[in-house]
């Protein structure tokens, strides 16, 4: 039963507020508005939320108030700029997932076979128990969906991404009765992935590790693969869900890789709780062309973002990322391995 509290609203103290009066409490905050009516259609299709909350904190003099001089353009132009930061990176994100699925599903089959993966004696000896349940779980609950008849709620939100997403495995159901580790790879989450690879036995992590350093030329460890699994699927789904990026943040450090520890000796006492790591997985992993440009847009939209801004407003923006994006990627771009064809 959930407490009565929740329900309480006498003394909920965020009452909603027309466009008009948004406006004026940005005004009064000390904000610029050059356009009413530009600010005004702005925040009718992006939300006061979403543009406000999410991006005014680096300009602030103190508690909601602007820094003199700010205007209403100087926190759309960083919206935008984290905005396109956050697609730019979610693309290469959604390359280097099907890459990091091949390899998992390649070589667990290689060891166990095609159906292996639905045998619990086919995983790690010390394997959490509750975990794995939960796995097999969600494996039949996507091959339980693939064949529902979903003619009747077709329509609905929910009904259709699951009936696109699964046609893979529905086909193989049908014509099979069972479906392979490398056909259910394409409807489990990096996340069910993520918990997959710390499930499986050692020695199939530890070949894993060995492909993607293979395949990166970065020699990582199967601990070092865990960490980047765990930390990419939290950013990855702040991406897609279409979050503030810029001040991202999770509780651990990137392992001390080989590549790790390189880009540290350029760049002494950079955490990587935060957005760096994402830059580094993506250098060290996925050092493609797509990658490469990816850094170049990047750089070049910061650059034309915070040219408008004083230095306090910078020094504040560096600080809420945790790093110096420009001298990450100068540092990354240095050191990345050679570039993939593809």
């Amino acid at each position: 039963m959930c407490p009565a509290f929740l329900f309480m609203t006498d003394n909920f103290q965020k009452p909603f507020k027309t466009i008009d009066e948004q406006i004026e409490i940005l005004k009064n905050r000390n904000l610029i508005i050059d356009n009413e009516d530009v600010a005004k259609k702005t925040l009718q299709s992006l939300s006061y939320y979403k543009i406000v909350n999410g991006y005014q904190n680096p300009f602030w003099a103190k508690t909601d108030y602007f820094l003199n001089g700010t205007s209403f353009f100087d926190v759309i132009l960083f919206y935008k700029f984290d905005t396109l930061m956050r697609n730019d990176m979610l693309n290469c994100f959604l390359t280097l997932e099907t890459k990091i699925k091949t390899i998992i599903s390649y070589e667990y089959c290689k060891e166990y076979g095609a159906l292996g993966y639905l045998d619990k004696n086919n995983y790690a000896i010390k394997a959490n128990a509750t975990k794995l349940d939960k796995f097999m779980e969600t494996v039949e609950q996507i091959k339980a969906d693939s064949i529902k008849d979903l003619s009747n709620d077709f329509q609905s939100e929910h009904a259709q991404p699951k009936y696109f997403k699964y046609i893979p495995v529905r086909h193989y159901i049908q014509k099979y009765q069972n479906v392979p580790l490398w056909v259910m790879m394409e409807s489990l989450t990096l996340g069910n992935v993520s918990v997959f690879y710390e499930l499986m036995p050692k020695k199939i992590r530890v070949n894993v590790a060995k492909s993607i350093s293979e395949l990166s030329q970065v020699q990582y460890n199967e601990r070092d693969i865990t960490t980047i699994l765990s930390s990419m699927t939290i950013l990855r789904n702040t991406c897609a869900h279409g979050n503030t990026i810029y001040n991202f943040k999770i509780k651990k450090n990137l392992t001390d890789n080989s590549f790790v520890k390189i880009i540290k000796n350029d760049y002494p006492n950079l955490n990587t709780n935060n957005l760096s790591l994402g830059f580094i997985i993506l250098a060290s992993i996925l050092p493609n062309t797509e990658v490469k440009m990816m850094f170049e847009l990047v750089l070049k939209l910061y650059n034309a973002c915070v040219q408008n801004y004083p230095p306090r407003v910078i020094e504040k923006i560096k600080h809420a990322m945790g790093f110096d994006l420009c001298k990450l990627i100068k540092v990354l771009k240095n050191h990345m391995p050679q570039t993939m064809p593809y």
